[in-house]
C-alpha cells in the first residue's frame, strides 16, 4: 500500500468517524431539547389571625361644649364595652376627631341644616383575638340604646382581617405545589409514551391572600402556582 491510499483510508475512517459522533451529538441536542412546561397549584383555607376593627361613630350639635361632653360619654362607653368583651387596653387607639362647621362651608346651606356641627370619632381596635372581637363587632348594635350613631360607611371604614402567618406555611405548600405539577408532567410524558427526566427550569409564583368569599372575609384563601420545565425523553 502507497503511501497515498494509506492517506486516503484514515481520512475515510476519520469522516465516518466524524459523521457517527456529529449524529450522536444532534440526537442528544434534539433529546434535550424535547421538554414539557407544567403548571401546579397549591391552595388552602385559613381563618384570618389579626383584625383590625376601626369603630366610627357620629355626634351632631350646634353648640360645640355640650357636643365634647357627648363625644367623651359616648368613647368611654363604647370603650367600657370592648373591656367587657376581653379586648384589653393596649388594642384600642383613638383617632383624632373629625369635626365639620356646616356654617363655615361654602359648599353647605347652613340655612337649610337643622344642627350645624357634624363630628366623626374612631375607635380602632386592633387585635389576634379575632373570635372575641367577631363577636364583640356581632354585639356593638345593642350599644344603639345608647343613643350613639354609628357609621355604617363601612366603605371608607373596612373590618380588615389578615393572615400573619404566611412564612409558616410556605414550605408545605411549594412542595404541594411542586408535587402538583410534576403529577401532570408525569401524565403527559406516559401519554405520549416518553420518560420523564430532570428539571430544566422552575419558577414560583407570587403567594396570594385572598377572602374566601364577600360574606366571610375572616376566612382567607392562600394560594402559590409554581411552572416547572421537565426533560422528556423516549
Amino acid at each position: 500500500m502507497n503511501k497515498f491510499n494509506f492517506i486516503s483510508i484514515c481520512l475515510v475512517i476519520s469522516f465516518i468517524i466524524l459523521s457517527i459522533s456529529s449524529y450522536k451529538a444532534v440526537v442528544y441536542t434534539k433529546n434535550c431539547d424535547r421538554t414539557v412546561t407544567v403548571k401546579g397549584l397549591a391552595e388552602i383555607e385559613c381563618i384570618a389571625d389579626k383584625v383590625i376593627w376601626p369603630i366610627t361613630f357620629i355626634v351632631i350639635d350646634n353648640e360645640l361644649p355640650p357636643m365634647f361632653n357627648v363625644i367623651d360619654q359616648q368613647a368611654k362607653i363604647i370603650t367600657d364595652f370592648l373591656l367587657s368583651r376581653g379586648i384589653t387596653d393596649d388594642e384600642i387607639t383613638f383617632s383624632s376627631l373629625d369635626l365639620k362647621d356646616k356654617e363655615a362651608t361654602e359648599y353647605d346651606n347652613y340655612k337649610n341644616v337643622k344642627f350645624r356641627y357634624y363630628a366623626l370619632k374612631t375607635i380602632t381596635v386592633c387585635s389576634n383575638k379575632v373570635k372575641i372581637v367577631k363577636q364583640a363587632i356581632a354585639d356593638l348594635g345593642t350599644l344603639g340604646k345608647h343613643g350613639i350613631i354609628f357609621n355604617k360607611n363601612n366603605y371608607n371604614y373596612p373590618i380588615d382581617y389578615q393572615f400573619t402567618a404566611l412564612n409558616d406555611l410556605k414550605p408545605k405548600m411549594i412542595e404541594q405545589a411542586t408535587a402538583n405539577a410534576r403529577s401532570v408532567a408525569e401524565k403527559f410524558a406516559q401519554d405520549s409514551q416518553s420518560n420523564l427526566g430532570k428539571i430544566k427550569r422552575a419558577s414560583q409564583g407570587n403567594f396570594s391572600i385572598s377572602n374566601r368569599d364577600y360574606n366571610t372575609p375572616y376566612i382567607k384563601k392562600i394560594r402559590v402556582v409554581s411552572t416547572i420545565t421537565y426533560y422528556i425523553s423516549d
